[in-house]
């Protein structure tokens, strides 16, 4: 997910590159041509859908794993919580894992501009959203997590 390999990216994740370099970010278009960069020492990614130019997700992938079918059962709950509470943020399973993404549509994508730096502050914040609630879930249900110390958010 860190290869340069790509010669053409889409116009959206070219735009997005460049917008990225301007606020001071080194984003880094990847061998699937996603555009893969750093905020807050994670790593983001928007994918490159060409099917859909006027659709922009970025995500937050595997910020959590899933241990047993007890927490698969805890986060679900967590998951409708945080995507309930957080404006535009969206918190799903993905296999094993917990992932976490801002989506929506921008029409021309140069409108989303003046929003793009607040979409990364919503993402860490369902992700701190999500990271508290499971430990306030794990200490009332005695609910076992090795996630508890999790510190590195």
């Amino acid at each position: 997910m860190t290869k340069d390999t790509n010669p053409n990216p889409s116009f959206k994740i070219a735009y997005f590159e460049q917008l990225l370099k301007e606020e001071g970010y080194l984003p880094k278009i990847d061998e699937d041509g996603d555009l893969v960069f750093k905020s807050e020492g994670k790593t983001l990614f928007i994918p490159a859908d060409s099917s859909d130019e006027e659709f922009i997700r970025i995500s937050l992938p595997n910020f959590w794993s899933i241990d047993s079918d007890e927490e698969r059962e805890a986060v679900a709950m967590v998951c409708c919580k945080v995507n309930k509470s957080v404006k535009v943020a969206k918190v799903c399973i993905v296999n094993d894992n917990v992932w976490a993404s801002v989506e929506m549509f921008a029409s021309p994508i140069q409108s989303v501009h003046d929003v793009f730096l607040r979409c990364i502050t919503v993402l860490n914040l369902a992700v701190a959203e999500f990271r508290r609630e499971m430990v306030s879930f794990a200490s009332s249900e005695n609910f076992e997590s090795d996630h508890e110390s999790d510190g590195d958010f």
